[in-house]
């Protein structure tokens, strides 16, 4: 492989969406998502971390006692990330199950209620110049949620870590997510 200066990626910006289960996949990397899709808005300078947490089991031989191969019995993606902006989307993903209302005079209620289960759509874009993925997970939800800090000298963030879970991907394929890349270098079109 050839040291290619091009190819090394930066994670200059993007933006978090999620959307009811069901609604119309992404089908690239850069065409616009359906109007169901809601942004979620400015994200800690930390960006968003991508991570699996998976649990295998050794299969040593009778032989020798060495292990000959190691089975994957769990695998989960997860997603984290800290929200800077508060908007109602946002705070009803961080509090799961919990619906804002509108009441009059402008203002907004919420009655947090114990967590429950909140399955969503979730898609991730990440920009790098014209460089761009995009990550779909038609079936996640939030499985760990961070403190919120109201101080005067920080944004007020909503720490979230997402878990995608298997769904039908389309072509036989069942998985937690679909990624999508728009790259001009990689073409091999002539």
């Amino acid at each position: 492989m050839a040291l290619d200066a091009n190819e090394v990626r930066v994670a200059i910006s993007g933006e978090i969406f999620v959307a009811p289960v069901g609604t119309t996949a992404p089908t690239s990397a850069s065409a616009a998502l359906a109007p169901e899709w809601v942004g979620l808005g400015y994200v800690h300078e930390d960006g968003i971390t991508e991570s699996y947490e998976e649990d295998s089991e050794a299969i040593p031989a009778w032989q020798n006692a060495a292990t000959v191969r190691n089975v994957t019995t769990a695998s989960e993606a997860r997603f984290e990330f800290s929200v800077i902006q508060s908007s109602p989307a946002v705070i009803e993903l961080y509090h799961k199950g919990s619906a804002m209302v509108e009441v009059p005079g402008g203002e907004f209620s919420m009655k947090v209620k114990a967590p429950t289960s909140d399955v969503r759509a979730i898609c991730i874009d990440v920009v790098d110049g014209d460089r761009l993925e995009r990550i779909y997970m038609p079936s996640a939800e939030v499985v760990e949620r961070g403190e919120i800090t109201y101080a005067s000298s920080e944004a007020v963030g909503y720490a979230l870590t997402i878990a995608a879970y298997a769904a039908d991907l389309g072509g036989g394929v069942t998985g937690p997510m679909e990624k999508f890349w728009f790259n001009p270098s990689w073409s091999t079109a002539s």
